[in-house]
């Protein structure tokens, strides 16, 4: 695609953008369990005229802007409240949770070279269901990451087995609260110990679970301590662009106090411009965002988010029972919020997210590892509530049929394509063949993938990953052939 010689007409560019967007399935119906955090039509509007208000404004000197200055103070202060954080919290607003990880990591690794300045190969130690955004973190920033098995029974960090991994050169624990495949809540008390017995720091990844699980607290809700009243806990994550129900993107990075935070920064005068000062990676930085998690917080309000707590903790409770009625499913550990996610040791998981899908259903297939099963995840929305009964009489209904199906020769002749050879080191030639066999055409994922998720299971994780950056990296550079839909009105625009 090239600009057009002549600007199209703002109806022609939008119907083109309509058309699009039309061939995306529409989380409105509420059968998407994942990726759009939606509240009622007033609560979006309100953020929307919000986000619009503050569009075009930036953020990145606010002693220009005093209004995003004062708009970011107040909203870390809302956010440092609902975390039961005291007046030394402070933080920053971010682009999102990964951001707000990398910057969590960032300050991990500073706050070393100034207070461990023996270490040269600093260390992170990471339950097997952090966030991936950690192992980013870990490749920019030139930490070791060491990876650390859970509780196969609670799939919450195996304490002894984070005492275990922690060495002399470890200046940062992570926990997880909660963790995105299952909803469970690390136990940070039993962190939070070993980061003080050891003088090292210790991030809790609230993104996903951070926000929902305080709500259930004020609910009386029984729910783990993760949060800033525990001790060793000096800093903490948490998305504000999904349960609080922000614009994306909407996450704060909150740290115990602001000798920590000053590690975040980033400063620099040597060169001939203004002097630069950033709290957050970005430099230019959007206000609309900011506008929008600020109104939805003070829209909403406790008493709003109260009540979509209640729906949301109802609605997984009578899906948890529903798959407990189920003979061949179960699910995975305890839930602290409303992420699910079911496994089954009688029938095929990814099949059955196929099945679901093909019913319009979309959950998410997750590998196993370390001993965990591959399972089904959904996160529970405020669209997907009225749906669960129809969710699981469906999901009934694709259970026996995936149940009787016959396994996919697929299996049987990818181990055999493999059968002696080493696996972690297999060429391109071989990789190429396996797309092939799953069905893998012009870098386009099939429509089923069941096969494909399983071969990916059965991979050790660095051939997965040389996998889907193949994929990813065809896809993207591939020309898109489709036609582009005829505008309405494709005149020269006036500006």
């Amino acid at each position: 695609m090239k600009i057009p010689e002549n600007g199209i007409s703002r109806e022609g560019v939008l119907d083109q953008l309509r058309a699009y967007r039309a061939q995306d399935p529409d989380w409105r119906e509420g059968k998407i369990f994942g990726h759009v955090f939606h509240a009622e039509d007033d609560v979006v509007d309100t953020v929307e005229q919000a986000f619009h208000l503050f569009m075009w404004d930036n953020a990145q000197d606010t002693s220009i802007f005093g209004s995003l200055r004062r708009l970011e103070t107040e909203v870390v202060a809302m956010a440092s409240n609902h975390v039961r954080g005291d007046e030394q919290v402070i933080g920053s607003f971010t682009s999102g949770g990964s951001e707000s990880c990398l910057l969590a990591v960032k300050t991990a690794r500073d706050w070393a070279r100034e207070n461990k300045p023996d270490i040269r190969q600093p260390e992170m130690i990471l339950p097997i269901t952090a966030h991936p955004c950690f192992h980013k973190a870990a490749h920019y920033f030139d930490l070791k990451p060491v990876i650390v098995p859970v509780d196969p029974v609670t799939l919450r960090a195996d304490i002894d087995a984070v005492k275990a991994a922690v060495t002399d050169d470890t200046i940062l624990l992570i926990g997880s609260a909660t963790c995105f495949a299952f909803g469970t809540t690390d136990p940070i008390p039993e962190l939070g110990q070993i980061a003080l017995d050891r003088d090292i720091l210790l991030h809790v990844d609230g993104c996903i679970g951070g926000f929902m699980l305080s709500v259930y607290r004020a609910l009386g809700h029984d729910v783990p301590d993760y949060d800033f009243t525990v001790p060793g806990v000096t800093s903490l994550s948490m998305d504000l662009h999904k349960y609080a129900f922000a614009a994306k993107g909407a996450s704060v990075i909150l740290y115990k106090n602001n000798q920590l935070r000053q590690h975040q920064i980033f400063t620099h005068s040597g060169w001939l411009g203004y002097t630069i000062i950033n709290p957050t990676f970005q430099n230019t930085k959007p206000g609309g965002p900011l506008a929008g998690a600020w109104a939805v917080l003070r829209h909403v309000g406790k008493d709003g988010y109260s009540k979509i707590g209640e729906a949301l903790k109802q609605a997984t409770d009578a899906f948890i029972a529903g798959v407990g009625e189920i003979d061949d499913l179960f699910i995975m550990g305890e839930p602290d919020i409303c992420l699910v996610a079911f496994g089954s040791d009688t029938i095929d998981v990814f099949e059955l997210c196929d099945e679901l899908k093909a019913r319009g259903w979309y959950v998410g297939p997750l590998p196993g590892a370390m001993g965990i099963k591959p399972s089904a995840h959904l996160t529970i929305l405020p669209r997907t509530t009225a749906n669960i009964a129809a969710l699981l009489s469906d999901l009934r209904e694709c259970v026996a049929i995936v149940r009787e199906r016959a396994p996919s020769p697929l299996i049987a002749q990818f181990k055999a394509l493999v059968s002696g050879r080493e696996v972690a080191t297999l060429s391109d030639e071989v990789i190429g063949d396996v797309l092939a066999m799953v069905g893998i055409k012009d870098h386009q994922l099939p429509d089923r993938r069941a096969d494909f998720n399983a071969i990916l299971n059965e991979l050790p994780a660095p051939i997965v990953d040389r996998i889907m950056t193949s994929v990813h990296n065809g896809a993207t550079a591939t020309e898109v052939t489709e036609p582009i839909p005829e505008p309405s009105n494709a005149v020269r625009s006036c500006r």
